[in-house]
């Protein structure tokens, strides 16, 4: 299964070794999850994880949690019509429409918060911690 993540949901797994956002990156290669993200969340990501007053988060982002993710390509459009009025978040929802994932992951719900618990051309929105709620009833572990 294809997950999109956003730049809230590596920063959080980068800053706590406990929660949702961790346990994602934890269960990926057992339930066979692929987890993807784009080079404008990784960006994203990092400067935030660099405004940190420790070095121990980038540490933990470049060292446990990057090289678990498939990097795909930006995209800035897509083939069906989308109303996003967050222009600096449009970029997160069409790479994760284009790349086909069955899920976007985020703890942004000023900017995404409308798509929580909704499908956006069979796309779920979701938390982290949502998202593993749904996978233990669905594939139940």
């Amino acid at each position: 299964m294809t997950v999109f993540l956003d730049s809230s949901v590596m920063m959080a797994a980068a800053c706590s070794s406990s929660g949702g956002s961790r346990l994602i990156f934890t269960l990926q290669a057992a339930r066979r999850w692929r987890l993807l993200t784009s080079n404008y969340c990784v960006i994203e990501t990092e400067r935030n994880l660099a405004r940190q007053p420790s070095g121990k988060p980038l540490g933990e982002w470049s060292a446990l949690l990057k090289p678990s993710l498939s990097l795909v390509e930006d995209r800035l459009v897509y083939d069906l019509p989308l109303i996003f009025t967050k222009w600096k978040d449009r970029p997160v929802l069409v790479t994760a429409l284009a790349e086909q994932s069955k899920y976007l992951l985020t703890l942004d719900r000023e900017d995404f918060g409308h798509l929580m618990g909704t499908e956006v051309y069979g796309m779920k929105g979701r938390t982290p911690a949502r998202f593993i709620a749904d996978m233990r009833q669905s594939e139940g572990f």
